[in-house]
């Protein structure tokens, strides 16, 4: 018979909180076949010294993080998925969102998902916005208290989300959301928390260069050797390695391959645009001593 798909199914992170603060941080999320960050609910949960206050997606602290074309696994054209996502048909209360970075030819970072739950409306109540890099549309949904957005860069639209945010000739909101650069590049180095001997670096290069210079010294000394990996092949040959020298080190852009899913390889079609190339990559750098 004929092959049918349902929806593709398997979130990186599929998260709810209630009390205390949940924090998601450092993580690299792309491809799979759902959402990135899934922090979603649908049923009723009741405070339980107030049963008629609806427990909402409380106290996210989402930071550091870095996202991309997540659902692309899909085989189908067209089913990338939200980024990120924090909403549902509960309240989000106190939600942080600071330093992330993101990108997708047709993906969306969201934060709220519907107002409405069995015919009880609400309100999200606040979400803090502020260092966000996200090369893709930022889409607030439902009907917010207060929406704070401060020194991010969003090169994409505001979907539905004015009313909510402030409005649209507030040249400090305004002023967050630009278009797409068609020249220059942008460079993120996070080092890892818990591993000193780990970094990450994401490069957005809009000049569309073969290799980017990148200033390891942050994470890197003179007479360290190191190694670097594009995370489409952690476990394989690393794409650069050798003694640091101090200064810049030029990683090359787009010469892996995506991994393609088990069992569906040319789920990952550089045509649907699910293949970034030299436009935007992520990196990690180990190193072992002198």
């Amino acid at each position: 018979g004929n092959l049918v798909y349902g929806r593709g199914h398997g979130h990186a992170i599929y998260t709810q909180n209630f009390d205390g603060i949940k924090k998601i941080t450092n993580n690299i999320i792309f491809y799979g076949f759902g959402a990135g960050i899934h922090a979603y609910q649908t049923g009723k949960v009741k405070d339980v010294n107030n049963p008629n206050i609806l427990r909402g997606l409380e106290n996210f602290d989402i930071q550091d993080n870095v996202w991309f074309l997540t659902g692309a696994s899909d085989i189908r054209e067209g089913m990338k998925k939200y980024d990120c996502l924090v909403g549902g048909y509960q309240p989000v209360k106190n939600l942080i969102m600071k330093n992330n970075q993101g990108y997708s030819d047709r993906g969306r970072t969201m934060i709220g998902y519907f107002s409405n739950y069995k015919g009880v409306l609400f309100n999200n109540d606040d979400a803090h916005l502020s260092g966000n890099y996200l090369l893709e549309n930022l889409k607030v949904n439902g009907t917010w208290n207060a929406v704070n957005l401060t020194n991010n860069k969003i090169f994409g639209g505001l979907n539905d989300g004015w009313d909510n945010v402030d409005n649209e000739n507030n040249p400090a909101i305004q002023d967050q959301f630009k278009a797409k650069p068609t020249v220059g590049k942008k460079i993120f180095i996070v080092k890892n928390k818990y591993d000193p001997r780990r970094s990450r670096v994401a490069i957005y290069n809009y000049d569309d260069d073969d290799t980017v210079g990148v200033d390891l010294s942050s994470v890197l000394k003179q007479g360290e050797a190191y190694r670097i990996h594009s995370v489409f092949d952690l476990f394989g040959a690393p794409i650069m390695s050798g003694v640091y020298k101090g200064g810049n080190v030029n990683i090359p852009m787009g010469t892996v391959a995506p991994p393609q899913p088990h069992g569906l390889e040319g789920a990952i079609n550089a045509d649907e645009g699910d293949d970034p190339k030299k436009l935007f990559g992520v990196f990690i750098i180990t190193h072992a001593g002198c």
